[in-house]
């Protein structure tokens, strides 16, 4: 069931994104897109899109320290061509390995991608990287160009960003797609993040669902939070996969 409905949602945003997301304005993605590469049209650019838009980047990175570690069951599809795809077309790239994919209780630490990923300055930087772009979207660095610069407090700013942002989502493809894949991934990450809590030892029962529940609900800072904590595989016994005291 796992597998066709993920099959079925992914052939459904992919007909979305393809057919029926908002353009109304024919070029306005591609300017969008312009704008944002463009340093000196930063303070033009949404900050909460800029945000999602750069949170796409670190997706794939942490999915990769969630997947290279485990081990697929009884097939020999390898999830980086799947993984690397992800960092240019996200959810449309990564979502059939995920529904193809059941994993071993065995896992795969051995490998030059496993032991990047695991490394625990890789994790550290997605971490500050993720919270420094929570809190451009949150108005704290981002340029104030509302009113001409006005001294406004922070609760207008975001709210002045959000409105923005809706405005984008309801007229630009590029932004409308954008921001669903951002949720379609945080979806998909649930399962490469349970698993990867399993094997090293942080859920043994359903008891421990709401341990889990605390590093999924956060997107990407949670999951970016998870691979700075997480203790290493070889600590871990394969057996009985016991929480570290």
């Amino acid at each position: 069931i796992r597998k066709y409905g993920l099959l079925a949602a992914w052939a459904c945003f992919v007909g979305y994104g393809v057919f029926f997301a908002p353009e109304v304005v024919d070029g306005s993605s591609k300017q969008l897109l312009a704008d944002i590469l463009d340093p000196s049209k930063l303070s033009t650019v949404n900050p909460i899109f800029f945000a999602i838009f750069n949170l796409l980047g670190v997706w794939p990175a942490v999915m990769a320290s969630l997947l290279f570690p485990l081990k697929p069951k009884s097939q020999n599809l390898p999830a980086s061509p799947f993984v690397f795809g992800s960092f240019a077309l996200g959810a449309f790239a990564l979502t059939p390995y995920l529904a193809l994919t059941d994993y071993d209780d065995d896992t795969d630490k051995e490998s030059s991608l496993s032991q990047f990923f695991q490394n625990k300055i890789t994790s550290a930087f997605l971490l500050i990287f993720t919270i420094g772009l929570y809190s451009y979207g949150c108005g704290f660095f981002a340029p104030n160009i509302l009113n001409g610069g006005s001294d406004y407090s922070i609760d207008v700013l975001v709210y002045s960003y959000f409105k923005g942002f809706l405005e984008l989502f309801k007229s630009i493809k590029l932004a409308n797609v954008s921001s669903c894949d951002f949720i379609f991934l945080w979806l998909l990450s649930s399962k490469p993040l349970y698993e990867d809590m399993k094997r090293r030892g942080w859920l043994k029962d359903a008891g421990d669902l709401p341990l889990f529940l605390s590093f999924m609900l956060a997107p990407v800072i949670g999951a970016c939070l998870w691979l700075v904590v997480r203790p290493d595989l070889p600590e871990m016994s394969r057996t009985s996969l016991k929480r570290p005291e």
